[in-house]
């Protein structure tokens, strides 16, 4: 059975702390900063504009406004409207697999 390799943030500030020498409490703030400047811009979605944040070379994330709709309740059939949202997808491109899939055979 496979396991499941899960790093959570602290575990990842702490990496990048410790292999780059800075502080880890302006790590922890540059990392918190970037999270919270991500979350406002994928927010800026609507119906006139998606938005594409490339957070890594390779690694974008897209956020799509998605407008409230009339659709039929599947369990009740009658017709109801869905609210709007924002949908947010990542895309990896093939390159970016790749490097990856050679880097993994290096280690």
């Amino acid at each position: 059975m496979k396991t499941k390799m899960e790093i959570k943030k602290e575990q990842l500030i702490r990496m990048i702390a410790y292999k780059s020498g800075i502080n880890y409490d302006k790590v922890r703030n540059m990392y918190n900063v970037a999270e919270n400047e991500i979350k406002n811009l994928l927010a800026k979605a609507n119906e006139n504009q998606d938005v594409y944040v490339k957070i890594f070379t390779g690694i974008t994330l897209h956020s799509e406004f998605i407008p409230e709709k009339e659709q039929i309740n599947n369990l009740t059939n009658k017709m109801i409207i869905t609210k709007s949202k924002i949908k947010v997808k990542a895309n990896i491109t093939n390159k970016y697999r790749e490097k990856l899939i050679e880097y993994s055979k290096l280690n």
